[in-house]
């Protein structure tokens, strides 16, 4: 009875060790097996270096990337080094653009259609805090922002309603970080301090006459 019962003990440690070598030979070459607590790795995305030399390439930009663009022009001139990281989901830069008031929500979902040179240019204005003059304070309308925009030389002088390609989204772009660049040393610079005003002449200075203590003093010797 003993025997009979080690032999069963025997038995069922070489099932086991068979199905372990079994189930290993079965997993993919260079994998390591599955644990119960495995978690899955974060998808990788894109940084804003690739971003740009895909978008360099690209025939035409669509508004994913101008809500993308704005939002690293928006970022850097908070100084926001966090918020300029690049995102997975394209959305996520249409939201933060609307909770920064730089566009409402009547502004498409639809990332994937083809971006205009106007409205990129209103994006980079709102973005970059470009003050326009009295008829964009007065309407806000996306062609006076254009208007402003190529006035002021950071965008090219074209048919507004024009589709923009990626380069010319990325150029633009920079031009107004470059922009945002300087007009923050404007705005950090220091003050110099006024000159001092001259003395006045005495009128009888003015006239070419001692003073009153130089002839005074003239007397004295």
């Amino acid at each position: 009875m003993r025997l009979w019962s080690r032999f069963l003990v025997t038995s069922a440690f070489a099932l086991m060790f068979v199905g372990s070598v079994v189930s290993a030979q079965d997993a993919p070459e260079g994998e390591a097996m599955p644990t119960e607590n495995a978690i899955e790795a974060p998808v990788e995305v894109a940084s804003n270096v690739q971003f740009f030399r895909s978008l360099n390439d690209q025939g035409n930009a669509t508004i994913g990337d101008g809500y993308r663009l704005a939002h690293i022009l928006y970022a850097q001139r908070m100084d926001d080094k966090d918020g300029s990281k690049a995102r997975e989901d394209m959305g996520w830069y249409r939201t933060k653009l609307i909770e920064a008031g730089i566009i409402d929500s009547s502004w498409s979902k639809q990332e994937g259609r083809l971006l205009t040179h106007i409205g990129f240019a209103y994006l980079c204005m709102k973005a970059a805090g470009v003050e326009g003059g009295v008829m964009w304070s007065a309407t806000g309308h996306q062609r006076y922002a254009h208007r402003e925009m190529v006035d002021r030389g950071l965008f090219p002088h074209v048919n507004p309603r024009q589709y923009i390609s990626g380069s010319q989204a990325l150029a633009a772009y920079r031009t107004c970080r470059n922009w945002v660049i300087e007009d923050q040393r404007r705005l950090t610079a220091p003050i110099p301090a006024p000159e001092p005003m001259p003395e006045e002449a005495s009128p009888a200075e003015a006239e070419g006459q001692p003073a009153e203590g130089e002839a005074e003093g003239e007397k004295t010797e």
